[in-house]
């Protein structure tokens, strides 16, 4: 276990020290491209993007509302792009090039046990969850899912889940910590978004309990002043 995440910290880093770069290079056109290139399924997260670009914010070379602003525009049009892809092609998406290779017809099945059971939370949770981001846009997709709906929920997730990285690049270049195990911080940011998702799970499904309680109790109440 501590191999392996050795591992995953030194392909984070590695990845990281090369986005930076391509966006030194490309300036917002390569934060916008890649994130897009994340959409619709390059094999990176595009968290390293959301997080060099905050690195780079740090340095003074980007302006925080730009990159910010076209970040968020980058990532609404990868998902817009991919939901579109999905809707067309529906389950045959699985043998689509590149998109095919990381999405599983288990892993949609999964997504799609998601969608009926919290509707349109599963924008929200799966939108912020590394490795499932993806699947989720599909099955929306793929089911038909109210375009309008998925849009509005997947933005306001994008802002936290974008957003979180974003910053965290920030501080860490702030601070001085690039050296001391951007990976290490990286894992807190995704730990943080993860929490922050079953934390808003945990919400839906205490609020969905407790109106099938009150219908349950005014549907009582009904039938005995009925009777």
């Amino acid at each position: 276990m501590l191999l392996a995440m050795m591992d995953i910290h030194e392909i984070f880093g590695h990845l990281h020290h090369f986005v930076e770069l391509l966006i030194r290079q490309g300036g917002y056109i390569a934060v916008f491209s890649l994130l897009v290139a994340c959409g619709l399924g390059l094999p990176v997260p595009e968290d390293i993007p959301l997080f060099s670009a905050g690195v780079l914010i740090a340095k003074g070379d980007m302006d925080p509302w730009v990159a910010a602003l076209v970040g968020w525009f980058g990532i609404m049009v990868g998902d817009t792009a991919l939901y579109c892809v999905a809707a067309t092609l529906g389950p045959k998406i699985i043998g689509f090039p590149i998109i095919g290779r990381h999405i599983t017809e288990k892993r949609l099945t999964s997504m799609h046990r998601w969608f009926d059971k919290y509707g349109t939370w599963a924008v929200g949770l799966g939108r912020m969850m590394t490795g499932i981001r993806g699947a989720m846009v599909v099955v929306a997709g793929t089911i038909g899912f109210n375009y309008v709906k998925f849009i509005i929920v997947d933005s306001i997730a994008a802002i936290l889940s974008g957003g979180l990285f974003m910053v965290l690049g920030y501080y860490v270049e702030k601070h001085h910590l690039v050296a001391k195990g951007v990976a290490d911080l990286a894992s807190f940011g995704l730990t943080g978004v993860v929490v922050l998702g079953a934390l808003l799970l945990w919400a839906y499904v205490w609020w969905r309990n407790r109106r099938q309680r009150n219908a349950k109790a005014e549907k009582l109440k009904s039938s005995k002043v009925a009777e």
